[in-house]
């Protein structure tokens, strides 16, 4: 088998779509080498970039061993060196492809293998007896380089770029095989003729696929629009019921009432909020328009959706008020406020509030339950007071030995000492921002230079829980980042006595919307502020946080991506914190071992 040939059959197999791999990790300070998430917007991207990671680990590991081989005077094998450099073109080429499908592992990985190859051309100089055939082989190829430059310019003008960059592509890679043993003053004359063109059709090459592929990721933008119209149904015919009688379905519900109404439009809000999340994403990833007027138009949807559930809520609890009775007030609306503060805390502006009209009509429909209320309300207004001061002034003095998160983000800090292969330059020691917000260099060096923030005493504050069957909350609205904690105490203590304070239970919810609030969060783990200890980073396409449907945005918000980056290519960090602390609403817990 000639080598023109065997370097085709190697190249051209690298990157099939074969297997059941998918991309599904990211690089986390304790496993940087882990491949990026996928946005999964165009079919097939995914295996394509799993079998792309596993060829840069291939091919680095090569070149590693055979660098070693080199230094203790070994031979070691040139052939396959050169076939993994022109493997990395390749994976460079194939990195512009994805980069075009929106997908960010792109960027990452056009980092990883220009790096590699850059290294792999280092080897030239240990291959000095190599050198005359080689340069002979590329002088005498004079004739097939001007045809395939010809060919490809000829396709080029005739609007095929794709036949265009398939010819010169194919002759490239076997000019390349020579170029690997060869320094830059010997091939230069070479690649000068063929790398312009090549890299202009390239480039031609994929904005026209970031076109095609736009258009195929439109059915995923427009989804919100079905859910949303769906959702705006639904919250109708729940409308027209309770107008007409006190117990509705809802969903798998039989004889719901107006809190499993509420609840159920809360979870349909989450939903359509999150499509709403995806549609953007993916619409940033494909940089559609720029990031100030993309965030301004589906902000505006965000507020429009936020806008249309109020005014559902406003007239579910005006139509209950119709046909509830009075004698099921005292029931119904306690259950009515949990449900709204469910919803409330996962908002930016106040929902309540506006509300306030409707709960005072039902109220107001058991006159006796209603004086009750303010009973309630003057007992619990003093121990909200004190409670919450209390907490606040205890957190208040812990947390300046805690920074806050996002202090860190953008504080210079010492990078730790990774162990990087010997065929790359050391890395910079100098201190540095660490948690970068887009794509610099290889995401493991990223990653792996970040781990010196482990251990690292900090604070976040308003987090959420992401779903009830998770421990986990995360600090929602930062397009860069987010943190998560794991808390295991149940706080029964701190339960017991907010439940004394304000005369209620899980039985007996609170009777005013503050205090169902507290409580709400107080169920949920939720809290005010945390402090304590960095025990991973992770590394998140920015695109692939939003585009995941999880529950890190306000349903009411929308991140704002940075206008200095392309925005598949910048960053989201989160921080896995070990609480040492906690402050509630309502009170204030410290963690470690020993305290009082």
């Amino acid at each position: 088998m000639t080598d023109r040939l065997l370097i085709a059959l190697i190249v051209g197999s690298l990157f099939c779509l074969s297997g059941n791999q998918t991309s599904s990790a990211n690089p986390t300070s304790s496993d940087p080498g882990a491949p990026l998430k996928t946005l999964g917007v165009i079919p097939g991207a995914d295996k394509r970039i799993a079998v792309m990671y596993q060829k840069f680990d291939e091919w680095e590991s090569l070149a590693t061993e055979s660098f070693r081989s080199m230094q203790q005077g070994k031979r070691f094998p040139h052939q396959n060196l050169a076939k993994a450099f022109t493997g990395c073109y390749q994976g460079i080429w194939s990195s512009m492809q994805l980069q075009a499908m929106g997908e960010p592992a792109g960027y990452d990985l056009e980092h990883k293998f220009t790096f590699l190859r850059n290294a792999l051309g280092n080897f030239s100089g240990a291959l000095v007896e190599f050198q005359p055939k080689e340069i002979s082989k590329l002088q005498s190829d004079s004739a097939k380089r001007k045809d395939a430059i010809a060919k490809a310019s000829e396709l080029e003008q005739q609007g095929k770029l794709v036949e265009a960059e398939a010819a010169i592509r194919q002759y490239h890679l076997r000019q390349l095989g020579s170029v690997f043993y060869l320094n830059y003053s010997q091939f230069k004359e070479f690649e000068n003729q063929v790398a312009p063109i090549h890299n202009r059709l390239l480039k031609r090459l994929s904005a026209e696929r970031r076109s095609e592929y736009a258009q195929k990721a439109i059915p995923s933008m427009k989804q919100w629009e079905t859910d949303a119209a769906e959702f705006d149904s639904e919250c109708k015919e729940f409308v027209l019921q309770l107008k007409s009688s006190s117990t509705v379905n809802v969903g798998a519900i039989k004889d719901g009432d107006v809190s499993d109404v509420i609840d159920r439009i809360g979870q349909r809000w989450i939903q359509v909020a999150r499509s709403i999340d995806r549609s953007y994403a993916i619409a940033a990833a494909f940089n559609l328009e720029r990031p100030d007027q993309l965030h301004q138009q589906y902000f505006s949807q965000k507020s429009n959706l936020k806008s249309n559930v109020v005014a559902t809520l406003k007239q579910v609890v005006s139509a209950a008020c119709v046909s509830s009775s009075a004698d099921s007030i005292p029931t119904q609306y306690p259950e009515v406020l949990q449900a709204i503060a469910n919803i409330e805390r996962r908002c930016h502006l106040g929902v309540a509030e506006q509300l306030s009209p409707e709960l005072g009509e039902l109220l107001n429909k058991n006159p006796n339950f209603a004086l009750q209320v303010d009973h309630y309300n003057e007992a619990t207004r003093q121990p909200m007071h004190w409670m919450s001061k209390y907490a606040k002034q205890s957190s208040d003095a812990v947390r300046r030995q805690f920074s806050p998160v996002a202090q860190v983000m953008t504080s210079r800090e010492k990078p730790a000492e990774i162990e990087l292969s010997p065929i790359y330059r050391p890395l910079s020691s100098s201190p540095q921002v660490l948690t970068v917000p887009s794509f610099s260099k290889p995401c493991h060096w990223i990653a792996g230079s970040a781990s010196s923030l482990v251990g690292r005493s900090v604070s976040d504050q308003s987090n959420l829980r992401l779903s009830l069957q998770q421990p986990k909350t995360v600090t929602p609205n930062q397009a860069h980042q987010y943190s998560t904690i794991t808390v295991d105490s149940t706080f029964d203590s701190e339960r017991k006595s907010v439940e004394k304070s304000f005369m209620t239970s899980v039985e007996h919810p609170p009777l005013n919307l503050v205090a169902a609030q507290a409580f709400n969060s107080l169920l949920s783990n939720e809290f005010e502020l945390v402090g304590g200890q960095v025990t991973k980073l992770t590394i998140e396409p920015s695109v692939c946080v939003l585009g995941e449907g999880d529950s890190l945005v306000q349903l009411d918000q929308l991140p704002l991506f940075k206008s200095d980056y392309d925005n598949a290519r910048q960053l989201t960090w989160a921080y896995e914190i070990q609480p040492l602390w906690i402050q509630h609403q309502l009170f204030f817990v410290d963690l470690r071992e020993g305290s009082k």
